[in-house]
Formats: structure tokens, sequence, C-alpha cells
């Protein structure tokens, strides 16, 4: 007896059985509104996920990189971006022929698509360095030719004392030489990413305004930018300059994004320096575990972004939360 209505057993069992119905049905529309979500995302193009390939010097090469290749195969992700200053592919600037067949019969297992990134220490503004610089850049192209890869990601150079330049004659400099690139890659189907820089004190281009600067006046197709979510955030922070206002100006000329977090802070000392326990630096987490404001990012970059591939370059120590990336970054492009 229920507030003088008297219940039976069977009547219990209806109750239960319109209960359960409806959990279903508001599960149902829950799980229809998701995918309306998903396809209202994918109206304008396919998304795709990728990762950063990092591998670790001292480990038997090949052992390692299918080790990685067949867990980005496990968590589903679409592409894979390849630094090749790990493999021994380029050797004293020139592609090794064997190295590539051996790449190639490795990723000829996989469906992957595939980006390059150039190695971090070539720097096409330096005089002691552009030599062996350039070799490794047109080997680069190349390799993006072999790997039908159609971006490669470089870094905007850095200055070093014994350079003796100030930063506008470095500039200027690095446009000259992403003119000269930008040709090459053009005609070898490939698109120039040039990375924004983190607070390294050597670095070209920490401030955002100044790689959109390089890359207007290169004024070419072939020549954009990666833009560097970690890294702006932590610049913004270091440099004064307003991060969402970055993103905003950065947008119409990004080819590329490069995601992962960090907690925005810096060692007082060393700025480049990079401490988890402090919080310090270019930490390469998963996207939710700093305090980058990702959702306002992607509100930012869904305005003008063309591309259908976003790429999580996160720090391998965190490969158990690959999964936790890639959902986290669904659920916020299409929130």
């Amino acid at each position: 007896m229920l507030g003088g209505l008297k219940f039976s057993r069977d009547s219990f069992f209806i109750l239960e059985s319109v209960f359960e119905f409806s959990i279903k049905i508001i599960f149902m529309d829950l799980q229809s509104r998701l995918n309306q979500s998903c396809v209202e995302l994918r109206s304008d193009y396919e998304l795709k996920i990728g990762i950063n390939l990092s591998l670790d010097n001292d480990r038997d090469y090949e052992a390692a990189l299918i080790e990685q290749l067949k867990i980005f195969e496990e968590v589903k992700f679409d592409n894979v971006e390849i630094s090749p200053d790990c493999s021994g592919i380029i050797k004293n600037g020139s592609l090794d022929k064997r190295e590539c067949s051996n790449l190639l019969n490795i990723l000829s297992s996989y469906r992957f698509s595939y980006t390059v990134h150039a190695p971090d220490e070539m720097n096409l503004v330096s005089p002691l360095l552009l030599k062996i610089s350039e070799k490794v850049m047109k080997s680069c192209i190349d390799l993006c030719v072999m790997l039908d890869a159609d971006v490669l990601v470089v870094h905007s150079g850095y200055i070093t004392p014994a350079d003796k330049m100030s930063e506008p004659e470095a500039l200027r400099i690095l446009v000259d030489s992403l003119k000269k690139w930008g040709r090459y890659a053009r005609d070898s189907g490939v698109l120039i990413g040039v990375e924004n820089g983190d607070p390294c004190p050597t670095h070209l281009c920490k401030e955002v305004d100044k790689l959109i600067d390089v890359v207007r006046n290169v004024n070419m197709d072939s020549v954009g930018i990666t833009f560097d979510v970690g890294h702006a955030f932590l610049s913004a922070s270091y440099y004064k300059f307003n991060f969402l206002e970055a993103v905003r100006n950065v947008v119409s000329y990004m080819i590329h994004v490069h995601l992962h977090d960090n907690f925005g802070e810096f060692d007082p000392l060393s700025p480049d320096k990079k401490n988890i326990t402090f919080g310090y630096g270019d930490l390469h987490m998963p996207i939710g575990w700093g305090k980058i404001p990702y959702k306002e990012v992607f509100r930012l970059i869904k305005e003008g972004y063309k591309r259908e591939l976003y790429l999580l370059e996160i720090d391998p120590k965190f490969k158990e939360y690959y999964g936790y990336a890639v959902a986290k970054l669904k659920e916020m492009l299409i929130s």
C-alpha cells in the first residue's frame, strides 16, 4: 500500500520495465545527439587524429618502431608524424637508400598517413649550420615525397652567440631561405609548416605574431604555419601576450597543428627547462591535464583551420593515456 494505492508484484514488474525502457530511450537520444554532432563536425571534412613518433636512440630502431606503430594501430590513430633524426635514415645530410628501403618495408604493413618533422637541430638561419641544414632540408622534403606525406614541419631556427646577428637580420634570412625551399616543396607537392617556438632564449618566432610576419613575407601557398598550441601557451605566459588573441590571429595561416598540454609555468632561472614536479616547461602532456583552455582554442581553430588532421604531440612516457587523449580531443571538438 502506497498513498492509498495497492501495487501487485506484476505492477512492480511493469513499472521496472517501463523505467528500464525510459533509461534506454534517454541513452539512445544522447547517443543520437552525439552522432549528429559527429556528422556536423564531418560535414566539411573527415576528422583525422595523428600522433608523433618518438624513438630512443639507445634502443634497436626497427624493434622500437614496430612496437610504437602497433600501439598507434591499437589506439586507431590515423596519422603518424615521423622525425628522421632518430632513425639513421638521413646520414651526413643525405637519405640513406638502404634505411629508406627498410623503413618503407616496415610501414607497408600499416595504413597510416604520414607527416614529417625535420630535426630540431636543423637551422636555416645560422651561417655556421646553413650548408648541412640545407642538405637535411632537401632530404626531408624528399622523404615526404617517398612517404606520400604532404606536410613537413620545420622549426624556425635559432641564433647562437657565435652567429653574431640581430633577430631582425635572422628573420630576414629565414624569409629568404623559406622562399627558396618553398619553391622546392611546391614542385614536390609538399607543404612546409613553420612551427612557433617555446620560450627557449635562442629560438626564433617564440611570439606568434613574428612567425605570422615571416609567413606573410614569404607569401607562398607552399609555406604556412604549424601551430604548436603548447608552445604558444608557454610563450604567452613568458612574453605577456594574449594567448587566445594569438590563436585567433594565426588560424588563417595554419596548415598543421600540434596539440599537447602544460601548465603555462616556467623556471624563472631557465625558461626552457622541463620539470613536471614543479609544473615547469614544455611537458607535452595529454590535452586536459594542464591549464590550456582547449575548448576556447578549438572554437577559434574550427573557424578557420581547413585541414582535417589534428596531431597529438605527446611525450611517449604518457603512452598509456593515448586512448584518453584521443577521446578527449574528440569530445572537445564536437562540444
